[in-house]
């Protein structure tokens, strides 16, 4: 099988054309669980933003909780709710 070949700026160009416009509607967010959300923002809280023992209560990958530190118990848990950790 020969390898791919990327398209060229041209044929981008002329198949920008073509394509249809697209909206994200609010339905197609996301949407966490509020009862979801402050358990875990409790939990954040109750070890007092510990991110190992985060890591160790929750399953999450403690590196990741590391890389994309949260700023407060909120933060935590959309991203821990959302796959980030």
């Amino acid at each position: 099988m020969p390898d791919a070949v990327p398209p060229s700026e041209d044929a981008l160009s002329a198949k920008k054309g073509s394509l249809k416009p697209g909206e994200t509607k609010e339905g197609d967010l996301l949407k966490l669980d509020p009862t979801a959300l402050a358990a875990m923002e409790k939990l954040y809280t109750d070890k007092n933003g510990d991110l190992k023992a985060l890591a160790e209560a929750t399953g999450g990958d403690l590196a990741r909780m590391e890389k994309y530190a949260p700023k407060d118990a909120a933060d935590f848990a959309h991203k821990m709710l959302s796959g980030k950790f």
